[in-house]
């Protein structure tokens, strides 16, 4: 991970106004179009793309996935969704990790919900991940890369493991 990219990350996520923290985002490159990102919402991935949509404050997306938030999707507050980079060691790269998080068209994620994005994360058009402390896992014990695909009209409750 780039330091100097981790330092210009940290201070966009606390610029005071929504403006100057998707302009600051788009300068370190990332796609971010008619959208808002809330206060403390660090973003540090090697691609990253929010269109029309809303993200709450502190919000974490950190690590090496690609990022890809469709229309008028909902992002609550203090969710985190992380790649660890432990992918990236050469015992790990015969896996593959695909390291993808995608939220589709008029989504909603609530508050406080943790996404582990070393496999593939699909979340369908006008599914909901609702209440708080839910977790998906796209790796563990016996299984290297995982797929979680969420169709679309779902509704997953709180607390979800």
């Amino acid at each position: 991970m780039p330091i100097l990219k981790l330092i210009f990350s940290i201070l966009i996520s606390l610029l005071p106004l929504n403006i100057l923290r998707v302009l600051g985002y788009q300068l370190l490159g990332y796609k971010i179009n008619k959208s808002k990102i809330g206060f403390g919402t660090f973003i540090l991935v090697d691609s990253f793309t929010l269109n029309q949509s809303k993200i709450g404050w502190f919000n974490l997306f950190v690590g090496p996935m690609n990022v890809s938030i469709n229309q008028n999707v909902s992002i609550g507050h203090q969710n985190k969704f992380i790649c660890g980079y432990w992918v990236l060691q050469n015992q790990y790269k015969e896996f593959n990790y695909s390291r993808t998080l995608q939220i589709e068209q008029s989504a909603l994620i609530t508050s406080n919900h943790y996404f582990d994005i070393a496999g593939t994360f699909i979340l369908g058009e006008r599914s909901w991940i609702a209440g708080i402390g839910s977790q998906f896992w796209t790796h563990g014990a016996g299984t290297q890369n995982r797929t979680i695909k969420i169709g679309s009209d779902c509704y997953i409750g709180s607390a979800v493991r």
